[in-house]
Formats: structure tokens, sequence, C-alpha cells
């Protein structure tokens, strides 16, 4: 069985330690988000603002050598929105919409943590029509991020591999490890945590 590895590249793991100790400000150019306990999905990209530049967030398509399609995660550090207008001479920005994880605009990031996915995938039986087996490739890739937050409460952040749009998923709950298996098998971790240095 052969493993297929994507991870994070280092540029976006600097990204993603920038924002331990910032307050979270999370901003795109789609409409108004607030959050009641659920998911809500918007198109790439968002940008996390910090006091004198942004971390964008996007996303990669990628696919295995047998087919199994899937996002990863983009962090990088810039100065402004390509999309959004900002005004460099008095720091405002819009229009645009915030995406509020929290009432409290003093919470700050506390930790970051990697999330990811391990999948193994069912593809067709060539020998047996509408009979599904096991892939014969294990593809592991960074999905996603949770974020911790300076009161206790948590925020995630994932991609959507069913849509070649990549939409994002944004939670205000921590995504939690898991492993599930049927003819595929799929097992979420926390592969690394990033936090103040």
């Amino acid at each position: 069985m052969q493993e297929f590895r994507y991870k994070l590249d280092r540029e976006s793991i600097e990204s993603l330690q920038s924002l331990i100790g910032q307050e979270i400000n999370l901003i795109t150019q789609f409409a108004y988000f607030n959050f009641n306990q659920r998911n809500v999905t918007c198109f790439p990209p968002l940008y996390f603002r910090k006091k004198a530049s942004f971390v964008e967030l996007t996303n990669e398509w990628n696919t295995s050598p047998q087919g199994h399609d899937f996002h990863l995660p983009k962090f990088r550090l810039v100065q402004k929105p390509d999309d959004i207008e900002y005004q460099s001479d008095n720091d405002s920005i819009g229009p645009c919409s915030e995406i509020k994880f929290t009432e409290n605009d003093r919470i700050t990031i506390e930790a970051i943590e990697i999330l990811r996915l391990r999948c193994r995938c069912a593809v067709q039986d060539e020998t047996e029509v509408r009979k599904l087996i096991p892939s014969d490739e294990v593809v592991i890739y960074d999905w996603g991020i949770n974020i911790r937050l300076s009161d206790g409460s948590y925020a995630s952040i994932t991609t959507e591999d069913d849509h070649i749009t990549g939409e994002l998923i944004i939670s205000p709950l921590a995504i939690e490890a898991y492993h599930k298996e049927d003819v595929w098998v799929q097992q979420l971790d926390i592969r690394q945590v990033l936090t103040i240095i």
C-alpha cells in the first residue's frame, strides 16, 4: 500500500504562528455571518486581520494518483487583501464582512491546532460490477485548523473536499479526533499545535 503525504508548507506554518496572541478578526468579502452553534461556509479567500498586515487563507486543489480529490489549505502573510478595498492611510477596509466567533473583542488566539486527515478511499472493483473495495493508497493531508481562544472557547476552519470550488467550513466548535471505518477508512488527528514561542 502506498502513502501520499501533503502538508502545509513552511510559509503557511509561519503565517499561522504570527497569529498567536493576536485578537481574532476574520473578514471576507461576502455576507455578514454570526454564529449560533452552527457551521457556515464561504468561498476563499478569508483574511485574518492583524495590526499592520493580514494572513490570507486560500486552498489548493489536489488529486492523488488514484483520483482522491482534496483541498490543501494555504496561509500567506500579505500587506493588504487582493479582493477587498483597503486604505492604508487610515487603515480602513471594505466593503467586507466580519466573521465573529465571540462578542468580546479582547479575546486573543492562544493556540492553533493543525488537523491531519488520513484517508483510504473506496474504489470500484474492476472484476465485479457495483462492488466497492478499499483503495491501495492512503492519502494523508492537512485538512484544516482548530483555533483555541484565550477565553477557553474554540473555532475551526476546514476545507470542503466534495466540491471543486473548495469552500471553507467555519465552525464555532473544535473538530475532535475520530476514526471511521467501512469499505473506506478515515482518521482525523492533531498533527501539530502552534503556541506562543
